[in-house]
């Protein structure tokens, strides 16, 4: 079921659903239905094109975050702990032993920042491994790493 869940989706997003509908229209032509074949490959074509933009891609991550004002972390409220997600951190490669930050590790560090200026005693962070990849560590592994190296103590991290 994972790996179905994987696979659908990566259908989700334009590229996916680009060649997905390029697959289509190469049936399509294989059977002789060419205006449908063309039709296919007009949307495939026009999807990704679109979703290429800047202006598009950008508006729509925009909107995504512009819902959720930045605040600084002396006017946080006290907490009993931060959560983070996984989803921006990655176990190195078993040749690099350092965790791989992906677009999204400013998560931990700003959870790290939250722990050190006391807003939180605690951080619970998140975050598994795809079993396709073999044994590596776990995102949460990974990510309590990084917060280490960032100062925050392993007895204040709940995995």
């Amino acid at each position: 079921m994972l790996y179905l869940d994987k696979v659908l989706a990566q259908l989700a997003y334009p590229l996916g659903l680009s060649l997905s509908l390029c697959l289509l229209a190469l049936l399509l032509l294989a059977l002789r239905w060419r205006r449908l074949a063309t039709a296919a490959l007009v949307v495939a074509v026009g999807w990704l094109g679109v979703w290429s933009l800047p202006a598009v891609s950008d508006a729509l991550r925009l909107s995504l975050e512009d819902r959720f004002p930045k605040v600084l972390v002396s006017a946080l409220p006290e907490a009993d702990a931060v959560v983070v997600l996984g989803g921006g951190i990655r176990s190195g490669t078993p040749d690099w032993p350092y965790p791989d930050l992906g677009n999204a590790a400013d998560r931990a560090w700003h959870a790290a920042r939250i722990f050190h200026a006391g807003k939180a005693p605690v951080i619970v962070i998140s975050g598994g491994s795809i079993p396709w990849l073999g044994d590596v560590a776990t995102e949460a592994e990974a990510m309590q790493e990084f917060l280490s190296d960032l100062g925050v103590p392993s007895d204040a991290v709940l995995l």
